[in-house]
């Protein structure tokens, strides 16, 4: 059986018109279609449907046996669009005699039986027809399936009409078909078609073929296949204007007889004809096909005419006929059939064509012409054919092989060239026969044109078609000969023996020993020590060097007049050591100490590099620290994890070689705990210097928590309260040699008077993007601070632009980026390779296989209509504002403004009472926060809310006040020590809603007693959202994290959502991860905002 896989609904479908549909059905109600069959895949079927006149039907599916194709032989099948009504019954017979689709074949059933909506005459009581039909297919089904057909091969001969005539060349392949006695097949189309559908065909009185009892040979149904490939293509083209006559042959395209032959071959009766009146062919057999073969047994002789020149004429002796088929790239000779290539076809087809316009027996040669075709035809044919020269031309043309010459010399600036062409005795100057404009070689000499051809092109291209001709050919501009002399002459080296001069010799750069850059490290200085050793090459000479690369030029003329080429790989790798020490020109000596930092700019798998043994190590530890050998320190109450040992070790390493660096691992994985393990594993170790600590407020004590927590032998000192207070911590941290000191951003600032003179083995910088603002007193005062190096702890290093890293390196790696401006002019790329050694970034996703995932998700809020007509009016009101700003070009100027406007339009998203002191028209967004923590309520799930607008945190406070509903609350205003004690006690599981102000409680805080967390409003910077939500998402939580994003659908939330998208890529092409801010604004990403 076989399975289809559509129904009634897709045939109603694909039809035209429904009265078509129902003509069909009626025609499969009467039993139109008695038999049908169908190939072994049960993907073609065919069949004959019997209406007012008999129509043949054939229905194609695909792969997925859905519908694909359909035909019929009706006229009304090609007059209109879709199926006709006999293609629509063969597709109901097809459906109702599948395996599968019951339900519609039960309703063909039904429809059978209760008259559709067709007129129906009573009904028998008995389906008798229909149940012998159905009998009948299923027994031929089980017989073909069990292999009972005793079925026998039938005979197909052929016959291969190969015509060469005056108007073209034609190949049509006629057929004779029978068992023991052969039938002319008159329609080819038909029996082709039918045979491969299995159809029942009668050819006469004493031989119809039937698929149960008749079967091609595999040989034979290659050829069918074949050749119904040939008619497919030719219906499918359009053009089939054949007749009932013209059917009686098969016309095969001329690009397809060669693989007919070979299918043919195989076959035992098959004839060949040269034209359409012979009366019989000749057989074919395999061997009579040719394809590889070294010479075609065809012959030409070459001889002198009486009058000069030469005669070229065939001389081929064949025993039978010899056809040249061009057009299907054979070559009929003696009964074999030689497949040409492209190539062979060509030449002989233009030899030939020569040969037959002739007005002579074979073609005459004039005098001018004959060493020419010496040169040029003879080799060509002779790759293929034979061909034999006469005694005379041999002895009166001369043939030697070509022998080129270049000949360079150096002479007031410009490079001299002279190219010969020698042939035995006689040496031709090429620019001089070219400039005359005539061959100056004697007729009898051979030349080889192509060849020479080739040497002139390659000598002309290698000069970038700069040569001049003055008496002598020549060029004089330094670019074009410095090209000539180092690319040139290799690509003329296979055509050509080159000869030059001491001159020539002279101005190339050929060094004895390459150049070399030496690096090693000062293991006391701490330095680095450099050294070039360039022969011949001078300082000057490599400054220059490196400017002109910079200029993309690729030649350089030394100061002692050689010319060096930049490209050359020992030249370029030396000026890419320059770039990568990263070396301001005007500083750079033959001997330099540069910053051990610079290290890793260095390629150092450069050649001309060389490394000493401390230069290797340093590359290795930093760019390996888990593999670096460092003891944990033995005193840490905490077990580490793998990457955070890496972290302990990759800090060690940095403050081995005094490098500062940036901790930038994802929020929650305990950068805290790696540098309280790092100072844990440095104190006693010679340098008595304290650690300094700075950290924002709210999280001042928590550091010290930690320290008694994991490490409770390492005192520490906090440096707070009045300014007096702080200085007297400070006197008490010296005096009592108190080895980590902690203080906070914005006492730093207020106190540097206390830390001047003061020397720190390390400095610990906190969320380290509260030095992001070069100008900020805080960044300077960071910046001023003495310290062996200076550790940044930050999960957004990036937060609103690419300078806030230099800044944070600034302070962390001064020197690392050069100038500012130099920064700026950097690609991403660039940025990235630098800071890779000095930043240490893991994500939790790859470190905390066993962390439960965080769930994000938007939650678009539609707002009240009334919420609605305050924000279109804010809307409208900016739109003008803007509008006028950017028609004036006084944005810069109103930038405060337009932020501010912003601001309400976000405010009133959120609650319109925010802005509007007698609003009463109620928050959609409000609403739906209401609704979640009732849900969250019930569900058991516990809640971290966050909002930037403390007024709308009182708002939420008033109704969960009015409902009853116990929360926490911490904002700005939350005092530091009852922080602490806030997040502890909902961590320990005491209510489960907490009410945080985003920028208050986005960093310092452990969350993980919460599962759920809610963005009331959208922030400038999603970075900050990131830290917020990583409050509860990080190390320690054994629950899946919600984050829940509410926008309120169609204002500028959603347009704040896509400019962070459209703005992260840029930030993680340099870090790995990291927010974009919008707070700088552009004007189109203002007129994207508004919708201007």
């Amino acid at each position: 059986m076989y399975t289809v896989r559509y129904g009634i609904v897709d045939i109603k479908d694909l039809t035209y018109s429904d009265a078509t549909f129902q003509k069909g059905l009626q025609l499969f109600e009467r039993g139109a279609i008695p038999d049908f069959s169908r190939d072994k895949a049960g993907l073609s079927f065919y069949g004959e449907v019997k209406g007012t006149k008999k129509y043949d039907a054939e229905v194609y599916l695909d792969e997925e046996r859905e519908i694909e194709d359909y035909f019929c032989t009706c006229p009304a099948f090609e007059a209109y669009p879709g199926p006709c009504k006999h293609v629509v019954a063969f597709l109901l017979a097809i459906l109702n005699s599948s395996s599968d689709s019951r339900d519609d074949r039960k309703s063909l059933s039904q429809k059978a039986s209760t008259g559709s909506l067709a007129s129906r005459a009573p009904q028998k009581r008995y389906d008798v027809e229909q149940t012998n039909r159905l009998l009948d297919v299923l027994q031929f089904e089980l017989l073909e399936e069990n292999d009972l057909f005793d079925r026998v091969p039938i005979q197909v001969e052929y016959t291969l009409v190969m015509s060469d005539l005056r108007y073209g060349q034609h190949f049509s392949l006629k057929l004779r078909v029978g068992s023991g006695q052969l039938y002319m097949v008159k329609d080819c189309d038909y029996v082709i078609k039918g045979i491969l559908a299995g159809r029942q065909l009668p050819f006469g009185k004493k031989f119809t073929y039937s698929a149960d009892q008749h079967e091609l040979c595999e040989e034979d149904r290659a050829v069918f296949l074949f050749l119904k490939q040939i008619l497919d293509a030719g219906a499918a083209s359009g053009r089939d204007y054949r007749s009932s006559e013209d059917r009686k042959d098969v016309t095969v395209p001329a690009s397809m007889v060669k693989e007919l032959l070979e299918k043919l071959a195989q076959c035992p009766l098959v004839y060949i004809k040269t034209n359409a009146y012979q009366t019989r062919g000749k057989t074919l057999i395999p061997e009579q096909i040719v394809k590889d073969f070294d010479q075609l047994p065809v012959s030409f002789s070459l001889s002198e005419l009486p009058q000069g020149g030469l005669l070229f004429e065939e001389t081929t002796e064949t025993a039978a006929e010899s056809i040249f088929f061009n057009q299907a790239d054979i070559f009929l000779l003696d009964g074999n059939f030689y497949y040409l290539n492209t190539s062979m076809k060509e030449r002989l087809t233009g030899i030939y064509a020569a040969i037959s316009q002739s007005k002579h027996n074979g073609l005459h040669i004039p005098p001018e012409s004959a060493s020419d075709f010496l040169a040029i035809a003879v080799p060509a044919l002779q790759k293929f054919a034979a061909i034999s020269l006469a005694d005379t031309v041999q002895s009166t043309y001369q043939s030697y092989p070509l022998q080129a010459e270049l000949y360079l010399d150096w002479k007031q600036d410009k490079l001299i060239t002279e190219l010969f062409f020698n042939y035995g005795e006689t040496k031709i100057d090429a620019a001089k026969e070219a400039a005359a404009d005539r061959d100056l070689t004697p007729d009898n000499i051979v030349r080889d044109r192509i060849a020479e051809g080739i040497v002139v092109q390659k000598f002309i291209n290698s000069g970038h078609d700069a040569f001049i001709f003055d008496e002598c050919l020549y060029l004089e501009d330094l670019d074009h000969i410095m090209s000539f002399l180092y690319e040139g002459l290799e690509k003329l080296a296979p055509h050509c023996e080159i000869f030059t001069t001491a001159a020539v010799e002279n101005l190339l750069y050929q060094p004895v020993r390459p150049p070399k850059v030496a690096i090693e490290v000062n293991n006391q200085s701490r330095l680095l020590d450099v050294t070039f050793s360039t022969d011949e090459i001078n300082i000057d000479d490599l400054k220059q060097m490196v400017r002109q690369i910079a200029a993309n030029k690729s030649y350089h003329r030394l100061s002692n007049g050689k010319i060096v080429n930049l490209r050359q790989k020992e030249i370029k790798e030396l000026t890419d050591a320059v770039f990568q020490l990263d070396v301001p020109l005007k500083d750079l000596k033959a001997e330099m100490t540069l910053p051990l930092y610079k290290a890793f700019g260095v390629d150092t798998d450069a050649g001309i590099v060389h490394q000493d043994e401390d230069f290797m190590t340093l590359i290795n530890r930093m760019e390996k620290p888990e593999k670096i050998d460092f003891d944990l320190p033995e005193d840490l109450k905490a077990t580490l994890r793998p990457y955070q040992e890496t972290g302990y070790k990759w800090l060690k390493g940095l403050d081995h070689y005094g490098f500062g660096g940036i901790l930038a691992d994802d929020m929650g994985l305990g950068k805290t705990l790696q540098v309280i393990s790092f100072i844990a594993g440095s104190l006693g170790e010679g340098d008595t210097k304290p650690y300094l600590v700075i950290c924002p407020s709210s999280v001042l004590y928590n550091w010290q928590k930690e320290f008694k927590q994991f490490a409770p032998g390492i005192q520490t000192q906090l440096i707070t309260g009045t300014k007096s207070e702080r200085s007297d911590c400070v006197n008490a941290a010296i005096a009592e040699n108190i080895p980590v000191w902690i203080t906070s951003y914005p006492l730093l600032q207020r106190d540097e008077d206390l830390y001047e003179g003061l020397a720190f083995r390390t400095v610990i910088l906190d969320e380290a993007q509260s030095v992001k603002n070069a100008t900020a007193k805080t960044t300077k005062a960071a910046s001023a601070l003495t310290a062996n190096n200076k550790i940044a702890l930050s999960g957004t290093p990036i937060e609103n632009a690419l300078s806030e890293l230099y800044t944070i390196f600034s302070i962390a790696q001064p020197g690392l980026f050069g100038t500012r401006m130099d920064f700026k002019k950097m690609e991403p790329a660039q940025i990235a390779k630098k800071v890779k050694p000095f930043i240490l970034r893991r994500l939790k996703a790859d470190v905390l296989k066993d962390l439960p995932p965080k769930i994000e998700s938007i939650s678009y809020i539609e707002m009240t209509e009334k919420q609605k007509t305050a924000y279109l009016s804010q809307l409208q009101l900016m739109r003008q504002e803007t509008k006028a700003m950017l028609d004036a070009d006084t944005l810069n100027e109103n930038r405060i403004k337009i932020l501010a406007g912003l601001t309400r339009l976000r405010q009133i998203c959120c609650d319109p009472a925010l802005v509007m002191a007698d609003y009463k028209g109620g928050s959609g967004k409000l609403d739906r926060l209401m609704e979640y923590l009732a849900e969250s309520k019930e569900n058991g799930r516990r809640v971290v809310l966050f909002s930037q607008f403390t007024q709308m945190l009182a708002i939420i406070r008033e109704k969960l006040d009015a409902a009853g509903e116990a929360y926490f609350y911490l904002d700005g205003q939350t005092p530091n020590q009852d922080r602490l004690s806030l997040t502890t006690r909902f961590n320990e599981g005491e209510k489960d809603l907490f009410l945080i102000s985003l920028k208050a409680g986005g960093t310092g805080l452990n969350l993980t007693g919460g599962d759920t967390v809610i963005l009331y409003d959208s922030w400038w910077n999603p970075a900050v959202e990131s830290q917020a939500t990583d409050r509860v998402h990080r190390f320690g939580q054994k629950k899946v994290v919600q984050v829940i994003r509410m926008i309120a659908t169609g204002t500028i939330e959603e347009r704040i959502n896509e400019l962070q998208e459209q703005k992260r890529e840029m930030i993680d092409s340099v870090i790995q991860a990291g927010g974009q801010s919008v707070t700088s604004l552009t004007k189109e990403e203002l007129m994207q905002l508004l919708e201007i």
